[in-house]
């Protein structure tokens, strides 16, 4: 019995790596699509099932209606899983360092402050 056993095993863990080079792939194709502002891609990144929404929306400088609007949307997409029981908290399926799509390092902390924009024109 254990010799079937291990050849299951092996199977099941060459399945395994093959689906995930087709998820990455599907990921890579997908991600920049939903996470198509710098907002929201470090919202996904502090998706980590500790940070709790206020938090997040305070380090993105977005409203928690928006955090958690992105986060159903994500969810409805599969990028996004529940973390625990009744916590209403997500985490990412995925870091987004992992698949090199990149997040400005200043963002962090950052003010989204657009009033520094000179008007050239008159």
């Amino acid at each position: 019995m254990t010799g079937s056993n291990d050849k299951i095993g092996k199977l099941l863990e060459e399945i395994l790596k093959w689906q995930r080079l087709q998820g990455m792939k599907i990921l890579r194709e997908i991600l920049p699509q939903l996470l198509d502002t710098e907002e929201k891609r470090i919202v996904y990144e502090m998706t980590d099932g500790k940070n709790n929404q206020s938090k997040i929306a305070n380090e993105a400088k977005v409203a928690t209606g928006t955090v958690s609007n992105w986060w159903n949307l994500w969810y409805s997409y599969g990028i996004l899983i529940k973390e625990g029981k009744g916590k209403g908290r997500y985490k990412k399926i995925i870091s987004l360092k992992d698949l090199g799509i990149p997040i400005k390092p200043k963002s962090f902390g950052e003010k989204n402050d657009h009033s520094s924009r000179i008007d050239k024109q008159g």
